[in-house]
């Protein structure tokens, strides 16, 4: 009996602790306003502060500053900072605190995160209303943050995270926390009701804290958390889970695949359940602790629908706090009641169900094209719907699409496991614009002007004796195509130039036409006019005269002379000679 009441002080005291907010006494810190070198100058003092979106501003000189928050601008001026002066009678300057990629905080257009440096600075922006998103992977095992007590995770507990995080499928790696007298511990301390994290992946991991501790965050205060996971290790003394360490909140499509080690309420994903509710999850994670340590949650006081637990790799197996099932039930999918396996989940032969949130579309490496990532060897994909092809990597790069295209992805052979995903202009890298060619040659003449890819006339003047010629074009990428009027396609070079024949040049103006079209459709036009000079008797038989023996021998050089042609050497000799018919 005195066990049993040890046991429901121990959750009594947790409970009371996360509710009413102690972590004072378990080694807390609270956060600083901002901190950094990525201030920006935005205007002197009486000026107008210009920006878009919602920034940190400060407004002093030197050391002296004060800060606020405003929104698409604000006016540099001691009365807009309710602080007051922090600098009387010096003249002062407004900066605003550039902290992340790109976005304004939106949900349209949300703060981008694509450095560590970035996700540190989330800490900074803990209001409500706030949205983020991941647009890299993330390698948190690097210093600062991998040295000492390690990361100071994400909100705390009277200052928690407030916003909504989405980590659009990319991996934060090397997570590391030393902090074994602290609680909230985690990637966030404390979510509080209203935020939301989902598409979060954490690997290698690797935390240690005190009580209320979790990969992903130590306390899941009401807030959502879904299609997130966690690998590495875990450990702390009670209320440890592999993804959260003590739940309020909602948890739905996630796993964890770490190894969880504490005291009491130990759970593979959850270690305490107090209000919380959790459905289609599970954990294979191994689990060890002196009381209460449970393959799935440590101590389950609500809802826990369709989730799972490996009971050969946990060493657990209990009841009421998720199902139990062997490794190899673990990979067999009709074992997953509940879970939607066309959308949310795919399941590869003999391996653990996966996520289909972090399949996504990016732009590919080509113009023109789209790039598959976080795929697997044994999937199929399809461009609407036809023609599946194997996947045998991690990524499909430069997949020729259009814009409301879909591209299917599946299990090989599996129909009833598929992703589909309508193309938007987004997600196509940008067609190639480059409508210039890089060189244009004549076998035959020289071009005047010179060849520069923005001149588009020029001008060839050839002797008569030239009845035919080669033009030879060189495109600025291999996207363009070339269409030209007056020539004739001959060949393809071995530098990927091109060659035409220009045949029959008539005496007097030639006019040659070339299209080059882009891949995004632009066109540029060039001409090139190429002027067959007349026939010219010349002294052949070098008498220092022309007269009609050079008509003559000019006639046995030149058989493909036109009648016009003689005429025209009859009258460089006689200008009144008359062509009698």
């Amino acid at each position: 009996m005195r066990s049993t009441l040890k046991k429901g002080m121990v959750i009594l005291f947790v409970w009371m602790m996360v509710l009413v907010g102690t972590i004072g006494i378990f080694g807390g810190s609270s956060n600083v306003a901002a901190a950094g070198n990525d201030w920006v100058y935005c205007a002197g003092e009486g000026a107008e502060c210009h920006f878009t979106g919602e920034k940190l501003v400060r407004y002093g000189v030197n050391a002296n500053f004060v800060y606020a928050r405003f929104t698409d601008g604000v006016a540099c001026n001691t009365g807009i900072f309710m602080q007051g002066d922090p600098a009387p009678g010096v003249v002062k300057l407004c900066e605003y605190l550039d902290e992340f990629a790109g976005g304004n905080g939106t949900q349209q257009q949300p703060y981008e995160i694509s450095t560590a440096e970035q996700l540190d600075k989330v800490r900074n922006n803990l209001q409500p209303g706030l949205y983020f998103k991941l647009s890299n992977d993330i390698n948190l095992n690097v210093s600062p943050y991998n040295e000492g007590d390690g990361w100071l995770p994400i909100g705390s507990d009277g200052s928690a995270f407030l916003g909504n995080i989405d980590g659009n499928g990319h991996i934060i790696r090397g997570l590391t926390i030393n902090r074994s007298s602290v609680s909230f511990v985690g990637l966030f301390g404390q979510l509080e009701s209203g935020s939301t994290v989902t598409n979060m992946r954490l690997e290698n991991v690797n935390i240690t804290g005190n009580w209320v501790v979790g990969g992903l965050a130590g306390h899941n205060r009401f807030g959502s958390i879904s299609n997130s996971y966690v690998t590495g290790s875990i450990n702390g003394n009670h209320a440890i889970g592999g993804l959260v360490g003590f739940n309020d909140g909602t948890i739905t499509t996630s796993y964890a695949a770490a190894n969880v080690n504490g005291n009491y309420e130990i759970g593979g994903l959850v270690g305490v359940n107090m209000n919380g509710t959790i459905t289609t999850s599970y954990a294979t994670g191994t689990v060890s602790g002196t009381n209460q340590a449970a393959g799935l949650v440590g101590v389950n006081n609500r809802i826990i629908t369709n989730s799972y637990y490996n009971n050969g790799s946990t060493h657990q197996v209990d009841t009421g706090r998720g199902t139990g099932l062997t490794d190899s039930e673990m990979r067999v999918r009709a074992n997953f009641m509940g879970w939607d396996f066309a959308s949310d989940w795919y399941q590869l032969p003999n391996e653990y169900p996966q996520l289909w949130a972090f399949t996504k579309l990016t732009k590919g490496t080509n113009p023109g094209t789209a790039k598959l990532y976080n795929t697997e060897n044994g999937m199929a994909y399809a461009i609407n719907g036809l023609n599946y092809v194997s996947i045998t990597g991690t990524t499909v790069d430069n997949i020729n699409v259009n814009v409301e295209d879909t591209i299917s992805i599946r299990v090989a052979n599996d129909v009833g496991s598929i992703k589909t995903i309508l193309v938007k202009l987004t997600d196509i890298n940008s067609p190639s614009s480059n409508a210039l060619l890089s060189n244009l040659t004549i076998t035959q003449g020289t071009l005047t002007p010179g060849f520069e890819s923005s001149q588009v006339d020029y001008v060839v003047e050839v002797p008569n004796e030239v009845v035919t010629l080669q033009i030879v074009l060189a495109p600025a990428d291999s996207y363009q195509t070339i269409t030209i009027t007056g020539a004739v396609y001959n060949n393809m070079l071995a530098d990927q130039a091109y060659t035409y024949d220009v045949p029959n040049l008539v005496e007097g103006m030639n006019t040659i036409q070339i299209t080059v079209t882009a891949q995004d459709g632009s066109t540029q036009n060039y001409q090139v006019i190429v002027n067959r000079m007349p026939i010219m008797l010349a002294d052949l038989n070098n008498d220092e005269v022309c007269d009609m023996v050079d008509v003559l021998l000019t006639m046995q050089q030149r058989t493909d002379l036109s009648r016009g042609q003689i005429e025209q050497l009859l009258q460089q000799i006689d200008p009144y000679f008359i062509v009698l018919n």
